[in-house]
């Protein structure tokens, strides 16, 4: 089976979908560096992601959005791994997180931000030429991260005809605002002892339920 792990890397939270390579011809993919140069759509990305043929679509947290599409125009199956729901608000929680991280004054606009530690973050690290692209290219990867964001807080809900099966072992958002039906959910909460897709439980689960023959029978223990 081909399946398809949206997985952040290097800017937030992040998860690791490594452990099912075994089971599936797996690809790995960090959404947010498809806006490293030019805001995308939530559509217009999963779109060139649904362009290979894909069995299943796993996503974790604010990768839950794109994964519905790429399920939606692929036929895929979707899982959701403690799936989450950009909103504007939370997207400017997360400038304010990140001005505080850099030891910026806040600022709505993150460019301010930038611009104010930009020469002291370089001076930092020796403040010659190599510093200032080391710190330029994690502004680049920081931009890169709200526009994937804010792509997210404007997608539409999609409507994926596989299976779906959505994972939680935190709060649950409102589903509705991710699928257009999310009655169709076959939901399982845990209560993992630390991130829900580090816990065995959920791993075994992902093992072994996901593979050919799985049904929506199956349940967790």
């Amino acid at each position: 089976m081909t399946a398809l792990a949206l997985e952040f890397r290097a800017v937030r939270e992040t998860a690791d979908f490594g452990f099912l390579a075994k089971e599936f011809l797996l690809r790995r993919v960090d959404p947010i560096s498809a806006h490293t140069d030019v805001p995308r759509t939530v559509r217009q990305q999963a779109a060139d992601l649904a362009s290979e043929p894909l069995d299943i679509v796993f996503a974790y947290c604010s990768c839950a959005a794109l994964g519905a599409h790429v399920a939606e125009l692929s036929g895929a199956r979707l899982v959701l791994i403690d799936a989450d729901v950009v909103t504007p608000e939370a997207i400017r929680r997360d400038v304010r997180r990140l001005c505080e991280s850099l030891g910026a004054p806040h600022s709505k606009d993150p460019e301010t931000a930038f611009a104010a530690v930009r020469n002291d973050l370089a001076t930092l690290h020796g403040g010659d030429e190599q510093a200032y692209e080391m710190v330029d290219e994690l502004f680049g990867r920081y931009r890169a991260w709200l526009r994937f964001l804010t792509a997210a807080a404007t997608a539409e809900p999609a409507t994926p005809t596989g299976g779906i099966t959505v994972i939680a072992g935190k709060p649950l958002p409102d589903l509705g605002k991710l699928l257009v039906e999310p009655a169709r959910v076959e939901l399982f909460l845990v209560t993992p002892e630390s991130a829900t897709l580090e816990s065995p439980e959920v791993r075994a689960h992902l093992r072994d339920h996901l593979t050919p023959g799985w049904s929506p029978a199956a349940r967790l223990a």
